[in-house]
Parts: structure tokens; C-alpha cells; sequence
């Protein structure tokens, strides 16, 4: 699974994961990449992150 963390305009959750299954997207708001990364990887399993955040 691919998951692809944006930045977002939060103070409290500045950052944004999307993910696709099959044909349906999914995004979630974190507080922190380490928090997407350690939710999603314990949510999926084994994933691949692609960092857009600036």
C-alpha cells in the first residue's frame, strides 16, 4: 500500500495521508508524519510513504 503525506493549513493537524483501495480514496490528518507513518503502518501493515511535505 501506497500512502502519500501532504502538508496541509492546521495548527493542530498539518499534515495530510491519502491512500487508495481499490477504486476509493481515503485521507486522514495527523498531527505529526511520525504519527501518520506509525498509525498507518499499524493499521496496514507494510507501506511505502512518499513525503510531499516541503
Amino acid at each position: 500500500m501506497t500512502i502519500t503525506l501532504k502538508s496541509r493549513q492546521s495548527r493542530d493537524f498539518p499534515v495530510l495521508a491519502a491512500w487508495k483501495i481499490g477504486s476509493v480514496h481515503f485521507e486522514g490528518v495527523y498531527a505529526s508524519k511520525d504519527e501518520a507513518v506509525d498509525h498507518l503502518s499499524g493499521r496496514f501493515g507494510k507501506i511505502k510513504v512518499i513525503d510531499k511535505i516541503a
